[in-house]
Parts: C-alpha cells; structure tokens; sequence
C-alpha cells in the first residue's frame, strides 16, 4: 500500500499526524510533497505545518518540500521563462494505492476539513493513479528537497534537505542544544555540553555545509539559517538565543602581517605560535586578553580592496544579518584551528527581530554589527597599538 499527497497546504494538526502515524505503522508508505518556505507564498501555513514536521518524520511519513527554482521539465515551460520564475505548489490532490485519485480544492488543514465548504472528485481509474505515482517517483528527485531530522547520540539536532540525485545531500545544518553559550568547540563536539531539548535554551550552529563539489562556493546560509532559527523557535518554544560557533581563518594571516608593523602584535604572534601555553595554564591566562583584543581588531579593522571584512566566515555570517557577539581563545585547539586563527573562534548572534535590517545594512554600506563585549575589546587593542 502506498499513498502519495501532492498538497499545497499541510497543516495535519495533532489528529492528523496520528491518522498518518497510524497508516505508517501499518505499513502504509506515506509520502507528503508540500510546499517549502522559499516556495510558498503562504507563510502561515507553511509555519503551521512546521511545527508538526518533527513529528510527522518521527512516524515514519517521508516529507518532500518544493524547490523554488524547479529542475525538471515544469521549469521549460512558457511559465518559467522569466529568471524570477518562483515555483510554487498549489496542488491538492493524493494518490491512494495507486488505485484512485483524489482532486479538489481541500486542503489538508483543521480548517478546510471542519469549517470551510470544498469540493472534491474521487477518481476510480489505476491507470491514472499510476501515471501520477509514477510522475512523482521520476520527479521528485529534481523538483523538491526530502526532510530529514537526525538527532546524534549527544543531543545535537541536525536538518537536513536531501537531494535524491543520488542519495547525496546537498546542504547539511549541524546544530546543538545547549544551556547557555559555549566558548570552545571541543565541548559541542563531544556532546559535553548538550542537553535535553526541552531543557536548552540556547541553539549553536556550528556547521553548515555544502555536501556536493558542483555546490562549492554556493551559499545556502541566508536561507537555511533564518528557517533553522525560525522553525526551532516554534517547536522548542524555550530556545532563546541563537548563534554559531565559528572559526576565525584569517585570523593567524593577518597577524603576521601586522606584526611587520606593530612591535606588540609581532609579540603576540610569537607567543601564540610558540604554543608553550598548551601546556602553562598561567601563560594562557595571561595571553588570553591579548589575543582576544587582538582577534577584535581583526574583524573590526581587516578588510578586502573593496572594504568588506577580510574574514570568509566573517563576511558569511554578517551578510546574512548576524552580528558578532563575542570572541574566545583559547576555543580551538585542533591542529587546524592553531594553524589558522591561533585557536580564535567567535560567536556569531542571530536575532530574527533585527537579521533583516543587519542584512541590509551590511549589504549597503558594509556596516559590521559588533556587540558590546567585542567592541570593548576592539578598543583595548587600539589602546595598546
């Protein structure tokens, strides 16, 4: 048995997640093809199926969410001719066994259900049904992205959107549930610092990636970020704070190069490098101001020709309106985080009440959000320049 639901507006509610639970636990294949947020051009039922999409996938239903810029044969059409063409589902309809075929205007909510008059036409006709499953199977893979939610051993969530080309995902989002902001990476990688859902109140993005090599270089943050923040907020409603923990890359480079002309930084650079700290935890206490005030004066004051910051990540994060909040070292002790940023690494705030309005001004002047905390640093280091 097999049912398919092609449905523009997906909102199952508490009973409707357990009919469709109740069909997946009798072996019922339950496939839902919805629209995404990029794709929909109603937000609020696409906010109102989100807050039932754990769920949904924790019974087993395989969740399927439109691309906005369609790949398959639809995209040829007169209709997409435009390169603003935005796809969008409206359909609202379902397959069932591939035997019929449902067609109408209902849409898969409380209120189309119980309060609003539709229409609807059932059709007894496998050779119809089959031609649409079968339409599905051949395209889904290139019109739409599956959900998956895999929760790791250690409390960390991860969502992830799936191309089916090939069984590789394109983009996957690393996130972990903490109390409180971490200040070094070790401790979110091993899970130390993780705790219940329900109980955390602070998300930590500490990975997003590109997952296929045609993608290097293509941005998916601005996106994945602001609906990761958006549809954590509604499913655990007691998560307050959102940020990254992130690398610094440029930082080490940078150093260098200013230590050519500052005699203070070219100490710093020499007692970072030397990494007898590792091991002397009162030279590490007493470098720790330093290399902090340092790293601020990296983002404050680092640029490209063209004035934006000189750090990748840096320009990533702010691009798509965060601000940074806070920097930390000793934060990464790996071999690769030495060797780049001397083991800096930062906070990165996102604030949906103020990610638009960051957004926009770093886009237009290049304005660099900058915290408190990292701002007072900045000005300790100018002090001792």
């Amino acid at each position: 048995q097999r049912s398919v639901l092609p449905w523009q507006g997906v909102i199952p509610g508490r009973e409707g997640v357990e009919l469709l639970a109740d069909l997946a636990q009798r072996g019922v294949r339950v496939r839902v093809l919805t629209n995404s947020l990029a794709s929909t051009d109603v937000q609020v039922v696409h906010a109102g199926y989100s807050r039932h999409r754990e769920a949904l996938l924790r019974a087993g239903i395989e969740l399927y969410e439109l691309d906005a810029k369609l790949e398959s044969e639809a995209a040829a059409s007169p209709d997409a001719r435009s390169e603003s063409y935005k796809a969008s589902l409206h359909a609202k309809s379902f397959v069932l066994d591939r035997e019929r075929v449902f067609i109408g205007s209902l849409n898969l909510d409380p209120r189309s259900v119980l309060e609003n008059t539709e229409i609807g036409t059932v059709i007894e006709s496998p050779d119809m049904a089959e031609f649409m499953a079968e339409w599905f199977d051949r395209n889904v893979g290139s019109i739409a992205f599956q959900v998956e939610l895999v929760r790791g051993e250690s409390g960390t969530i991860s969502l992830r959107w799936t191309s089916r080309k090939g069984d590789e995902p394109l983009v996957f989002v690393e996130v972990a549930l903490t109390d409180g902001v971490p200040v070094a990476i070790a401790p979110v990688l091993s899970g130390g610092g993780a705790v219940a859902p329900r109980d955390a109140d602070t998300a930590v993005f500490y990975s997003i990636s590109n997952c296929q090599k045609g993608l290097k270089g293509v941005s998916f943050g601005s996106f994945l970020i602001k609906q990761v923040v958006q549809e954590l907020s509604r499913e655990l409603p007691g998560l307050k704070t959102f940020v990254t923990l992130s690398p610094a890359p440029g930082f080490a480079a940078w150093l260098a190069e200013e230590g050519t002309r500052d005699a203070g930084l070219a100490a710093l650079e020499a007692a970072l490098g030397d990494r007898g700290w590792l091991t002397d935890e009162a030279a590490r206490k007493a470098l720790t101001p330093r290399a902090e005030a340092a790293a601020a004066r990296y983002f404050q004051d680092a640029r490209t020709p063209d004035g934006r910051p000189l750090d990748p990540v840096a320009r990533f994060h702010l691009g798509n309106g965060a601000a940074l909040a806070d920097v930390h070292w000793p934060a990464d002790m790996s071999e690769r985080g030495l060797a780049q940023a001397h083991g800096v690494m930062v906070n990165y705030l996102y604030d949906l009440d103020r990610i638009d309005a960051r957004h926009e001004a770093f886009s237009k002047d290049g304005t660099v959000a900058m915290l408190a905390p990292v701002r007072k640093m900045a000005r300790a280091a100018d002090r001792a320049a």
